[in-house]
């Protein structure tokens, strides 16, 4: 017997005067003394069910429908009831426990779980799983639960490249959010900081060492506290040592530490520290409040309107759909039902009996994720009245996924055929990024895959997608960071080998009658060499003459600036083969310019248009990496 079936066993008491059931239809029979006095919430609904029960008294005792899972309210009533109190197994159903309480305004049950959620080992809330509480939390209305995970995700470096793993577990809408927080933390801590490095920082060292700033500060201290403004995840114990250890090691200084010296400033720091994260966070939005939906009719809602649909004859429409900016389609159902599986099987289900909101001018509405253009497009397409693809890019791209979702297979065709055929205006690097998002999320492979490679030509930075980040999947953007890391991976390697043009079928090059131009490069471990070819650290000479195997400088430097760039796949677009031939008569002409070399001369007029196709050619395979989409 689970853990969960001996809970629901023991909340059968058989002094029950009530009946609460989970929405899989388990019942709890409960005393209702206990939960009316938590609850307020609850206790309404219970007095109308007692009233129900007394009108009719067929049922044994009266019922209260819930909308909680089993595992949670039988997990809530442990903590109502006299009993033992058990909090769920995972973070996820902790959180909804919390958000349960909440909603039901139990204040007294919400305090005790953090009181229990505090004290547990590991804690709840840490690095492995800041980002999922955030989410989950922000998810379920838990604004104290979402602070204590935006300050827990401070411990990392806020990367797009090195957040990879942690991409999963997020929607790019609260990524958005905490990179946002990110950014305002950094901004408090930059002026406070510097505040506090000029009036607050001690000596430390016993005895004082130099060097100092013009403030008095030891240099390495100073420089240590600085970086925390810069990447706040330095904020901590075993950076601050890893900092004085490296002072010791670079300066040979004698110096130590006292604990006592080490406490005080690091609870003076974590202070200042923690005071910029408390400003930080009204760049926090309120947690959305996940068990209510506004009305259409609401004055935060524009009233429906009907679309401009001049040629379609509505007369006799069945079905209203109502797009998610609230205007409506007055469709037929058969039309809905012959052209998509998803629509036939919604009508065909027995309906429950709408609401006055339901219905408007005696139809029914259904109310669709999708806005008004892509709805219309989608009308457009079952209706005898012209197409209208919209004009842009990715709006266009969302009526593709639409088809996709609703399973419109034989709209998918037309609509990508008419794709091909407009001519879209080229896309921006953001838009490139969205458009990404869309397909992915819309489950449009080949389009997903041919947008991943455009979005190799821009950076992948927070600060470049910013504002795009609320139209990713966490693992949409997981898979294209993965994708770009083993493209980057792949031309570094193709630089790398690129290096060793003593090998083929790279070794056309005579030796260079330059001996002063350019940087040269040891055939063995590429370290720079002296002018004279000489490496301290294979303690030989560079070949420097023979009929081949030489290294131009001058192509050695060129080699190196694009590794070292490619490196930086992320803060930078990435490497484009086909670019690689233009920058190497580039290069190549101003050797012959400086230098009026001979044998590269001669090397190029014979060998150079195969040498640039065989670079061009590895480079372009090194970027036929495929995307790999992990829903």
């Amino acid at each position: 017997m689970s853990s969960s079936d001996e809970v629901l066993e023991i909340l059968d008491d058989s002094y029950a005067d009530l009946i609460l059931c989970s929405r899989e239809h388990r019942k709890f029979r409960v005393v209702k003394l206990y939960v009316t006095n938590v609850s307020p919430v609850l206790r309404e609904l219970i007095q109308s069910a007692s009233t129900a029960h007394a009108a009719d008294p067929t049922s044994p005792l009266p019922s209260v429908q819930l909308s909680d899972s089993g595992v949670i309210l039988s997990s809530l009533l442990t903590l109502i009831l006299p009993m033992f109190p058990v909090l769920p197994s995972t973070l996820e159903h902790t959180i909804i426990l919390l958000s349960a309480a909440q909603k039901y305004q139990m204040d007294s049950i919400l305090s005790r779980i953090r009181e229990m959620i505090a004290v547990q080992d590991p804690p709840l809330i840490r690095p492995e799983t800041a980002f999922q509480a955030y989410s989950l939390a922000k998810m379920h209305g838990l604004r104290q639960e979402a602070l204590q995970a935006a300050r827990t995700t401070l411990t990392f470096p806020f990367t797009i490249e090195k957040l990879e793993d942690e991409l999963e577990v997020i929607h790019g809408i609260y990524l958005h959010e905490l990179w946002k927080y990110y950014q305002s933390v950094r901004t408090h801590l930059r002026s406070d900081l510097e505040a506090f490095r000029t009036t607050g920082m001690p000596s430390l060292t016993c005895p004082p060492c130099g060097p100092n700033t013009s403030h008095g500060a030891r240099i390495w201290l100073d420089a240590y506290v600085a970086s925390i403004a810069e990447s706040p995840a330095l904020f901590d114990l075993i950076e601050f040592y890893a900092c004085f250890s490296r002072h010791i090691i670079q300066t040979r200084c004698s110096c130590s530490i006292p604990n006592k010296a080490v406490r005080t400033f690091w609870t003076d720091l974590t202070n200042v520290v923690h005071s910029c994260m408390t400003k930080a966070e009204p760049s926090i939005s309120p947690p959305a409040e996940s068990q209510t939906v506004s009305s259409p009719a609401s004055p935060q809602n524009p009233s429906p309107t009907s679309p401009p649909l001049n040629h379609l004859d509505i007369s006799d429409a069945d079905v209203i759909i109502q797009s998610c900016d609230l205007v409506d389609f007055r469709v037929h159902r058969r039309t809905l039902a012959m052209s998509s599986p998803f629509f036939d099987d919604m009508f065909s289900l027995p309906q429950p009996q709408p609401s006055d909101k339901e219905i408007i001018d005696g139809l029914p509405v259904v109310r669709l994720p999708e806005d008004a253009e892509v709805l219309s497009g989608l009308f457009t397409m079952l209706y005898p009245i012209p197409f209208r693809l919209p004009n842009a890019y990715d709006k266009a791209l969302m009526l593709l996924a639409a088809t996709q979702k609703y399973e419109m297979v034989g709209l998918q065709s037309r609509i990508r055929a008419e794709i091909q055929t407009r001519t879209f205006p080229t896309l921006t690097g953001p838009e490139t990024f969205r458009s990404y998002a869309i397909s992915s999320s819309g489950q449009l492979p080949s389009e997903a895959e041919k947008l991943a490679r455009l979005t190799l030509e821009f950076p992948m930075t927070f600060e470049y997608l910013c504002d795009e980040l609320p139209s990713f999947k966490g693992w949409a953007l997981r898979d294209l960071v993965g994708f770009r890391k083993r493209c980057r991976d792949n031309i570094v390697s193709s630089f790398v080998s690129f290096l060793k043009l003593d090998q083929p079928p790279f070794n056309i090059w005579t030796p260079c009658t330059s001996t002063t131009g350019g940087t040269r490069y040891c055939q063995s471990c590429r370290r720079t060499t002296g002018s004279n070819g000489y490496c301290q650290y294979c303690c030989t000479y560079s070949n420097t003459s023979g009929p081949t195997g030489s290294s131009p400088s001058w192509l050695t430097d060129l080699f190196q600036k694009h590794l070292g760039d490619s490196r930086e796949a992320f803060s930078k677009p990435l490497f484009n083969p086909q670019s690689i031939r233009d920058l190497y008569l580039s290069a190549l002409k101003a050797h012959i310019n400086s230098y009026n070399c001979f044998p590269c001369t001669k090397s190029h007029s014979l060998e150079g248009e195969k040498f640039c196709k065989e670079l061009t050619d590895r480079l372009t395979v090194a970027l036929s990496e495929k995307l790999v989409l992990h829903e």
